[in-house]
């Protein structure tokens, strides 16, 4: 992936070169915009995926089918959203 921004010379802050940025009435756009909008709409989903995944492991667990194929894989992927959500945590991604 190609880095739009480095960090500032007292590692405080990032910076993004101004040419990569166009202004227009209604704001800004460009390449390092559309790379956090594709990001923001990766949150989201991946947020909405881990509450629809839980909605149906309930489900499945009312209807005491914990051991069926179909639970197993929903929990795998509940476990893998959450690593990625523990990731994004670290570097302070995660919303509170």
């Amino acid at each position: 992936m190609e880095r739009y921004t480095h960090k500032s010379a007292d590692n405080q802050r990032y910076i993004l070169d101004v040419d990569r940025l166009i202004q227009t009435d209604e704001g800004y756009f460009g390449d390092a915009i559309a790379l956090l909008g594709r990001f923001e709409d990766f949150y989201q989903d991946l947020i909405l995926d881990q509450k629809n995944i839980s909605n149906q492991l309930e489900a499945l667990r009312m209807l005491e089918k914990t051991k069926t194929l179909r639970y197993r894989e929903l929990f795998t992927q509940k476990l893998i959203n959450q690593s990625i959500l523990l990731h994004l945590e670290k570097y302070g991604l995660k919303e509170e």
